[in-house]
């Protein structure tokens, strides 16, 4: 079963770096996006992007464009979701560990609910201000900061118990900085999903590996202890 969940987190991951930029070039063609595209560091991306997309943008158009790749972003996202609850019935976590883990899998779950939510109320309902807004401000951003704040307490854990998944451990323990990267930087938050997207691929790719019997071996060394917003979802 391991097994299974870990290739549909890979595929989610590789789908979701495919999906994520155009998500984020979609959006900063629509009339609330545009304005970020006086950002150099944003222009300097999006300009070659939006060259190698065109026809995709102009066959669609960029609001369908938008709304598909949201969808996408969504089922990945639910794929992730399932991972890190399968990686966490492995951990058999305790202590303040377990306290993290839920802050993250509850933060998971409450964003992917208002992500789904906002993917099929997008394309049902005319996209007002107050109906995206409600989403943005009800579901998806208390589950993203929750998971934000849960997974970087859970990959510092890790980091500090030498935990063996290392390159999990360093993409959640830096899920805050890299997503106001993505956010701020490169434009659009769905980009900041990646990186926990792919430590919980990474993670449990380990898991698969791993005895499904007791907490995960470690080494400790010796001596230390509006619309416009819920268009940016994330």
């Amino acid at each position: 079963m391991m097994s299974v969940v870990s290739r549909l987190a890979l595929t989610a991951a590789l789908l979701g770096s495919l999906v994520a930029p155009v998500v984020a070039v979609s959006y900063l063609h629509t009339p609330e996006g545009v304005e970020y595209l006086e950002q150099p560091s944003i222009a300097a991306w999006v300009a070659p992007a939006t060259a190698l997309l065109r026809p995709l943008l102009d066959g669609l158009g960029v609001d369908r464009v938008y709304l598909l790749g949201t969808q996408a972003m969504a089922v990945s996202w639910l794929a992730t979701v399932v991972a890190a609850l399968a990686v966490a019935r492995r951990r058999r976590p305790a202590g303040l560990e377990r306290v993290w883990w839920w802050i993250a899998l509850l933060g998971y779950a409450w964003f992917a609910a208002g992500l789904l939510g906002f993917g099929l109320l997008a394309g049902l309902l005319p996209p007002t201000d107050a109906v995206m807004d409600g989403i943005f401000l009800a579901g998806m951003l208390p589950g993203l900061l929750a998971s934000l704040i849960g997974s970087s307490l859970l990959g510092i854990g890790m980091l500090r118990r030498r935990d063996p998944d290392r390159g999990a451990a360093w993409l959640l323990a830096l899920a805050v900085p890299l997503w106001l990267f993505a956010n701020l930087v490169l434009g659009h938050n769905s980009i900041g999903l990646l990186p926990l997207m792919w430590a919980w691929a990474l993670a449990s790719r380990s898991a698969v590996r791993r005895p499904r019997s007791g907490p995960v071996p470690v080494t400790r060394p010796g001596s230390r202890s509006g619309r416009r917003w819920a268009a940016r979802w994330g």
